[in-house]
C-alpha cells in the first residue's frame, strides 16, 4: 500500500531543504501542520527513509570542500558521517590491499571527490633500502624481513637513518595505486620528536577535487587527477615572502600546516612552530591569487617590554572552521579569528585552559603540555566548541560558546593519573565521545599498556544564560546539565574513533589480547546508545597490521578503511 506524504520547507544554517515526509507522521506526533521542530523533521526523514539509527548530522556544507576533504570529515572536525557502513548483521569481509609501502607504508590521510576518485598520504623508506629488500627477494611480516636484512648483510643502522618518503597517492576502486605526487623527505630517526610532520594529517580536498597539500615549507600546491589519472599540479603558491612582512624570519621559515579554504574567498594558513626553538606558530590569510593578505604570530605578550617575557605558542592540532571564522587550540589558548572586510585577522576571543606543567607530562602523549585535541565544533543550536585541556593529574573536557569563548563545562575525563587525550572528540548534536590515551606506545610500536577509557557525554545546557558548569563525577552520573551516559573501560585505541548515523555505531580498531610480537587487531563496532561492543572484525597479526596511530576512514560508499603498516585493511557494508 502506498504511503501518503507531504512536503516539509524548513530553513537551517541558511539552508532551505524540501523534503516529503509520511502524512501520518503530522497526527501521530500531534502536528496538523507543517511547521515542525527542527529534530521532528529529521526524525520524521529518518522514518520515513528507515535506514538510519540516529538523525542525521547537521552542519551547513562547506561550499569549497570535497564531500570527504579532511582526516576528521569534516570542516567541524565532527568524526561523523551519514553514510552507512558496515553493521553489526552478517559477515564483513575484510583484506589488506595495497601493499603500498614498508616499514612505514601507512596512509595517514583519506579523500574522496564527488566523482568518486580515492586520495591518500603514505610514507615508506627510500627508495635504496625498499630496492634492496625487495631485490632480494626478502618477504613475510616485518620481523622476519628485519630477520632476514642482517642476513643478507643490509646495516640495520642504515635503515634506523634511512630516509622515509611521504607521498600523495591516487588509488583505483579497489585501492590499488594509479599514480603518485613525491611531498617530503625526511629522515625516520626524527619520528616521535617534536619534528613529526604531523601536518600530513590535514591536509584537505576542495569542491574541485584538488588536494591541497604544502611542499618545502612555504608552498601551496593545488593537487588533481587528469584525464589520463595521473596527479598533475594545477596551482603552485611560494607564500615565504609574502610572509616576511608580518612574521620573523624564523616563523615564516619554519613552514605551513594547514590550508583551508574559507566559506567564500581566500584560505586560512596555519604555521605550528616548534616549542624547543620558541618559534611561534602563526595563522595568515591568503587570497585567491596566492597573495598574503594578512598574519598574525601566536605570541602572548606577558610583558611585551621585556623579550625573555614574550611566550611563544605552538600548535599541535588542526583547525575548525565555519561560516564565521575560524578557531584554533594552541599549546596554552584556544581562540576564534574572523576576517574584517579588507581581510585583516580579527582575534574575537582568545581563553585559556589548563596545561600540563613541565615537570607532570603525561606518559605516551604528543602534545606534552597543551591540547591534544583538534578543537570540534557542535550542537543541536551550532553554538558550542569542544577540545580536552592538559590538566596535571586528570584532563577534562572543556565545552565552550562559539560565540564568546565563554567556558560553560569542565567534566573531568577517566580516573586520576591515569588520563590523558591526543585525539579530537566525536560530537554529534549536545552529545561528545572522548577516548583515553594515557600510557600510549611510539608511533611504531603495537598498543600494548595503553590504558583503556571511552566515555560519552550528553549537555544539556541552559542556552538562555548559559551557565558554567564544573562537574564533579563524585556527585553521580547525571545533574540537570550534564550525564554521563556510558564509560566502556576496556576499549583502548590510539586512533581516533568514528560514528556512523546511519548504524548507530562508533568503529575503533583495538589490539586484541595476544603475545607481543604477533599482536592481533580488529576492527571494534560500538553502540553509541549504550557503550557496548557489539562485534569485533578481525585485520590480522603481525608488525604488518600496527595502525601508527592513524584512524579508521569511512568511504560514502560506506567502505571502511583502517591503515595499518604495509599497506589498508578495508571492509565494505
Amino acid at each position: 500500500m502506498a504511503i501518503s506524504t507531504r512536503n516539509v520547507v524548513f530553513s537551517h544554517l541558511g539552508l532551505d531543504i524540501d523534503v516529503a515526509v509520511r502524512s501520518d507522521l503530522f497526527i501521530r506526533l500531534g502536528h496538523d501542520s507543517a511547521v515542525w521542530s527542527l529534530r521532528d523533521q529529521l526524525q520524521g526523514i529518518a522514518t520515513e527513509y528507515g535506514d538510519f539509527a540516529l538523525p542525521p548530522k547537521r552542519i551547513a556544507p562547506h561550499p569549497r570542500l570535497s564531500p570527504l576533504p579532511a582526516i576528521h570529515f569534516d570542516h567541524y572536525n565532527s568524526s561523523v558521517v551519514n553514510w552507512r557502513t558496515p553493521d553489526s548483521s552478517g559477515t564483513d569481509s575484510t583484506s589488506e590491499l595495497s601493499r603500498h609501502g614498508l616499514f612505514l607504508g601507512t596512509c595517514l590521510n583519506f579523500m574522496q571527490d564527488e566523482h568518486g576518485n580515492t586520495y591518500g598520504f603514505g610514507g615508506n623508506l627510500s627508495e635504496i633500502i625498499v630496492g634492496e629488500v625487495v631485490g632480494r627477494g626478502l618477504v613475510g611480516d616485518i620481523a622476519n624481513i628485519v630477520g632476514q636484512i642482517v642476513a643478507e648483510g643490509i646495516s640495520l643502522a642504515d635503515i634506523v637513518d634511512a630516509n622515509v618518503i611521504f607521498k600523495l597517492a591516487l588509488f583505483d576502486e579497489e585501492f590499488k595505486k594509479h599514480d603518485e605526487h613525491f611531498i617530503v623527505e625526511f629522515l625516520s630517526s626524527v619520528m616521535g620528536t617534536d619534528d613529526l610532520p604531523i601536518n600530513l594529517g590535514y591536509f584537505v580536498m576542495d569542491h574541485e577535487g584538488r588536494v591541497i597539500i604544502v611542499k618545502d615549507g612555504t608552498r601551496i600546491e593545488f593537487v588533481k587527477k587528469d584525464p589520463e589519472n595521473h596527479l598533475v599540479v594545477e596551482r603552485s603558491w611560494n607564500i615565504r615572502e609574502g610572509l616576511s612582512p608580518f612574521l620573523s624570519e624564523a616563523a615564516a621559515n619554519h613552514g605551513i600546516a594547514q590550508v583551508i579554504p574559507t566559506f567564500d574567498t581566500g584560505y586560512w594558513v596555519m604555521g605550528l612552530g616548534k616549542d624547543s626553538e620558541q618559534i611561534p606558530s602563526f595563522l595568515a590569510f591568503v587570497d585567491d591569487t596566492g597573495s598574503v593578505v594578512d598574519a598574525i604570530a601566536f605570541l602572548d605578550k606577558i610583558n611585551p617590554a621585556i623579550e625573555s617575557e614574550i611566550r611563544h605558542e605552538v600548535i599541535q592540532n588542526g583547525m575548525a572552521i565555519d561560516q564565521d571564522g575560524v578557531y584554533i587550540a594552541t599549546d596554552w589558548a584556544l581562540y576564534k579569528f574572523t576576517l574584517d572586510r579588507s581581510g585583516r585577522i580579527r582575534q574575537n576571543w582568545r581563553t585559556a585552559y589548563e596545561r600540563s606543567s613541565k615537570d607532570r607530562e603525561k606518559p605516551g602523549v604528543l602534545s606534552k603540555f597543551g591540547s591534544g585535541s583538534t578543537p570540534t565544533l557542535f550542537g543541536k543550536k551550532d553554538d558550542l566548541i569542544a577540545i580536552t585541556d592538559n590538566a596535571d593529574g586528570r584532563v577534562n573536557l572543556m565545552v565552550y560558546t562559539r560565540e564568546e569563548g565563554r567556558p560553560l563545562y569542565k567534566i573531568p575525563l577517566f580516573h586520576p593519573n591515569l588520563s590523558a587525550n591526543e585525539n579530537t572528540v566525536v560530537a554529534y548534536e549536545d552529545s561528545v565521545v572522548v577516548q583515553n590515551w594515557h600510557n600510549a606506545p611510539a608511533m611504531d610500536e603495537n598498543m600494548e599498556g595503553l590504558t583503556p577509557g571511552l566515555a560519552r557525554y550528553d549537555l544539556f545546557p541552559d542556552r538562555q544564560s548559559y551557565p558554567y558548569i564544573e562537574w564533579d563525577p563524585r556527585s553521580g552520573p547525571e545533574n540537570e546539565y550534564v550525564k554521563e551516559c556510558w564509560f566502556n573501560e576496556d576499549f583502548a585505541s590510539t586512533a581516533t574513533i568514528r560514528l556512523s548515523t546511519a548504524t548507530g555505531l562508533l568503529y575503533g580498531t583495538v589490539q586484541l589480547p595476544s603475545d607481543r610480537v604477533r599482536a592481533e587487531y580488529a576492527m571494534t563496532y560500538i553502540d553509541f546508545e549504550t557503550g557496548r561492543k557489539v562485534k569485533e572484525v578481525f585485520l590480522g597479526r603481525g608488525m604488518n597490521y600496527r595502525i601508527a596511530m592513524a584512524p579508521a576512514y569511512i568511504l560514502p560508499d560506506g567502505t571502511l578503511i583502517q591503515p595499518v603498516r604495509a599497506g589498508m585493511c578495508v571492509i565494505k557494508p
